[in-house]
């Protein structure tokens, strides 16, 4: 389940927005529309809704792009990595999500351009199971300890990390890859 999701320097996003699934401190009706893990109390459904061209599809073409990194491994380091930066500037995009997957509580945040991967990092309930900086590993999981120099600098290490059985970020993994959809109308059958 999604919790939210931010997004920095992407198509028409230059600063930070934000969207969250939590409830808000002013939503008192539809108490069916809620869902409650641990502390935190989701709304079971939410819809994006405003004028033209105010980023309703930017919004989800920047989660498009984060589960499109995570699950398409680059195959070799000249390998140039997707990137659509407001007014096509040279900054880093900052993509990050929490979410629900199997009673644990996960955030994956992402900072790269288009050559690498700048910052990457995935907590489960609080805790660190991986961080980098660039090339620089600050905190791996025993699985990856002796494998690191095989990690490329356009390798997205969650994907990676999967790949070498690390629980959780099969776990998180599984969430881009099942639980993450996009429903286009053109799809829906009638």
């Amino acid at each position: 389940m999604l919790v939210d999701f931010k997004v920095t320097n992407f198509k028409s996003f230059k600063d930070t927005n934000e969207f969250s699934m939590e409830k808000g401190k002013y939503l008192r009706k539809y108490k069916n529309n809620i869902l409650t893990f641990d502390k935190i109390k989701l709304l079971k459904l939410a819809i994006l809704f405003g004028g033209n061209a105010n980023g309703k599809t930017n919004l989800l073409d920047a989660l498009r792009m984060l589960r499109f990194l995570v699950l398409t491994p680059t195959t070799s380091e000249n390998e140039v990595l997707p990137t659509n930066t407001f007014g096509y500037n040279s900054d880093d995009t900052k993509l990050s999500v929490s979410f629900i997957k199997g009673r644990k509580y996960f955030e994956y945040e992402l900072v790269y351009d288009q050559a690498k991967f700048q910052f990457e990092k995935l907590k489960v309930n609080n805790s660190v199971i991986f961080e980098r900086r660039g090339k620089e590993f600050i905190t791996l999981p025993k699985q990856l300890g002796g494998l690191q120099k095989n990690i490329r600098k356009n390798q997205n290490l969650l994907f990676f990390a999967q790949e070498n059985n690390v629980n959780e970020a099969k776990l998180a993994y599984t969430w881009f890859l099942e639980d993450l959809v996009f429903v286009n109308s053109d799809q829906v059958l009638k």
